[in-house]
């Protein structure tokens, strides 16, 4: 079995021989890293990354990493995952990914591609439950600002 170049355990790698755990615990270090040097970027992280990401106690104004960590948990809990057909390994896994980052203050993107959703998804109650998620986590804007035939795009901002 590889090796992982960070931490030196032998387990399964991916890029650079580099093991998911650290791979993930890079990018968590690089985002903490630009938080203290930009007020304008963002870091893509997958459902299965953002548990590293939300372990962090972040505090910035309104926005409260507690509050943010049970709103990402039940985000993740309302959207559908991947279904193919019967049998497909890829059934069940998430395909929804956050953008985080700064514009100024704290911000969180959903993005959502629509080919893995259901052909019935009832996107207005969708919108009004991220919109209930937000207020309780004390958001201080909160709306969709793409819904077309390919993507789905929700943005949250605290000041």
């Amino acid at each position: 079995m590889p090796v992982c170049n960070a931490c030196k355990m032998e387990v399964e790698t991916t890029t650079n021989n580099v093991c998911m755990d650290c791979q993930t615990q890079q990018k968590v270090d690089a985002f903490n890293n630009m938080w203290k040097w930009s007020i304008n970027f963002q870091v893509k992280f997958t459902p299965e990354e953002m548990p590293t990401y939300l372990k962090q106690e972040k505090h910035y104004n309104e926005y409260d990493g507690a509050k943010v960590r049970e709103m990402i948990q039940k985000i993740d809990a309302l959207t559908p995952t991947k279904y193919y057909n019967p049998g497909n390994p890829n059934n069940g896994k998430p395909h929804h990914v956050y953008n985080i980052g700064r514009e100024g203050s704290p911000v969180i993107y959903l993005e959502i591609r629509k080919i893995y959703m259901p052909n019935n998804f009832d996107y207005d109650t969708y919108t009004m439950d991220l919109k209930r998620l937000a207020y309780e986590a004390e958001a201080d804007e909160a709306g969709i600002i793409t819904n077309n035939d390919h993507e789905f795009i929700a943005r949250f901002w605290w000041d």
